[in-house]
């Protein structure tokens, strides 16, 4: 895992207890990209890696804006319903 992976993280594990547990895909690709210096993706390609490694999952919403469906990042695992 690289510095600038690490560093996003930790950020990004912050940010959702922070938030209460979820952020949107595209806020968490903005704000991390800022936050680490780096394009947005390589940030979508650190969260892809960390999704659904039992600490974050993604969870798409029932929602189409902007021509593709909505999609956050969950702290936790997902529950099967």
């Amino acid at each position: 895992m690289t510095t600038k992976e690490i560093k996003f993280r930790k950020w990004l594990i912050g940010v959702l207890k922070e938030r209460g547990g979820t952020i949107p895909l595209e806020d968490a690709k903005n704000a991390g990209a800022a936050y680490c210096d780096c394009s947005q993706m390589t940030i979508e390609r650190y969260v892809k890696k960390f999704a659904h490694s039992g600490e974050i999952f993604f969870r798409v919403a029932g929602e189409y804006m902007n021509g593709k469906w909505i999609q956050e990042i969950v702290l936790g695992k997902p529950k099967i319903e």
